[in-house]
């Protein structure tokens, strides 16, 4: 059976020696490029956020701290900048922005209600069990 995702189907768009090397030599790289890690912390931060909205809603600033804390735990030298003209804090604010905009649009957050986070999906895509897509889906709510 062959398993395919997005990212990996991306990846092999992109350059398929990169897909072979990650995908099918298993060969991990060490670093990863800035605007991941700023997308990964992004993500984790939304996670938090509506992992308790059913019982409270968490303050902007405690959501920005908690931004914050999880870019400096996460940080390293394995981090790449390609732009010269930019450091980490550039994007550490372009992310915290996100996040303060993302608070204020949305708050109170009761747009929906919350049924799931981080829900694992598949589809086969030819109905015989050999190729098989494999998925997450952020968050799952019902209006």
């Amino acid at each position: 059976m062959t398993i395919y995702s997005h990212s990996a189907l991306n990846t092999f768009e992109n350059c398929p020696l990169q897909y072979k090397l990650s995908r099918i030599d298993k060969i991990r790289r060490a670093e990863e490029g800035i605007e991941a890690f700023l997308g990964s912390r992004f993500h984790e931060t939304m996670e938090r956020l509506y992992k308790d909205v059913h019982f409270k809603v968490m303050p902007l600033e405690d959501l920005l701290n908690y931004y914050e804390t999880i870019w400096r735990k996460e940080l390293n030298d394995g981090i790449i900048i390609t732009k010269r003209d930019r450091v980490a804090d550039d994007y550490k604010l372009m992310g915290r922005r996100a996040v303060e905009d993302y608070y204020k649009r949305y708050h109170p957050f009761n747009q929906s209600r919350v049924l799931g986070l981080e829900k694992e999906i598949w589809i086969d895509l030819k109905n015989d069990g050999k190729f098989r897509l494999k998925g997450y889906i952020d968050r799952i709510g019902r209006r």
